[in-house]
């Protein structure tokens, strides 16, 4: 629990804060603001429900990136800095069902709740140069 707070919470604050600040101050010392720099932060659909059973606290840290990258936008945007949370559901072949210890979760039981690592990675890119503020590759 103590790592998965770490990564999913700590890190990815401590990152989009120094990050975020310093393009920031570069679009402030450029001629053209509109761009300073992209920011991504990959969630889950998880975050959209955090009372999974025997997932609550994973869920909880995916929630919390949502809402941190929510106020992060509204935050950096005037800054010339974007934003975006990306969501993906069940990511088949990949390991995280067997290291996160969710093989039997339903959503892998489900082709059409699944997509591929290139899919959401072409859907969560597309996003970002379109100025979205989140995503849900597939569905």
């Amino acid at each position: 629990i103590d790592t998965m707070i770490s990564i999913n919470v700590s890190c990815v604050t401590k990152l989009c804060r120094l990050y975020g600040a310093e393009m920031a101050t570069n679009a402030a010392t450029r001629y053209d603001k509109a761009c300073g720099g992209m920011i991504m932060n990959i969630s889950s659909v998880a975050g959209f429900f955090p009372a999974i059973p025997g997932a609550g606290v994973y869920a909880a840290t995916k929630a919390y990136e949502r809402h941190l990258s929510r106020a992060l936008r509204v935050e950096l945007s005037s800054r010339g800095v974007s934003v975006t949370c990306v969501m993906p559901g069940g990511t088949v072949q990949t390991n995280f069902a067997s290291r996160s210890g969710m093989d039997d979760a339903f959503i892998w039981k489900v082709p059409m709740l699944t997509t591929t690592p290139e899919y959401v990675a072409g859907s969560a890119v597309r996003a970002m140069l379109n100025g979205d503020g989140e995503v849900i590759p597939g569905w």
